[in-house]
């Protein structure tokens, strides 16, 4: 699986958690019987985009380095590294890695809210089980 980040992703993940988190009477134990495997494909989902994060930070990082190494070499005269590299900023490929890197982190931040719900949903469904004993007495 692919962990590119950008909205079609983060829009699916809350397609699968909506259709998911839809339970009533007639799905409730199914929901409850699948609730472990979709709390780690969540999880695990969390974690390669947390690797996939750090994975980019690191590459953008080289690559500001090494454009600024190369303007820095190509300049006559002599200029600050640091400001040839801030300036390395407006490069493209930078550009998309910034992106890329914001829309990680909003993933990131949904998945760890994604987490919270699903480890609370325990509580939904043993709510449900309780109304659904209550009607039938």
């Amino acid at each position: 699986m692919s962990v590119v980040a950008d909205e079609s992703v983060l829009d699916r993940y809350s397609k699968e958690l909506t259709d998911f988190c839809t339970i009533n009477e007639f799905t409730v134990k199914e929901k409850q019987l699948q609730l472990p495997a979709f709390k780690h494909l969540f999880v695990g989902r969390l974690i390669r985009h947390k690797i996939y994060a750090s994975k980019i930070k690191v590459q953008k990082e080289k690559l500001r380095s090494e454009l600024a190494h190369a303007a820095a070499k190509a300049s006559p005269v002599g200029l600050d590294f640091s400001k040839v590299e801030k300036a390395m900023e407006s490069n493209e490929k930078i550009v998309d890695l910034n992106n890329q890197i914001y829309y990680n982190t909003l993933i990131i931040e949904y998945l760890e809210k994604v987490e919270k719900v699903l480890s609370s949903i325990t509580y939904d469904i043993k709510n449900i089980v309780e109304i659904m004993k209550l009607e039938t007495t």
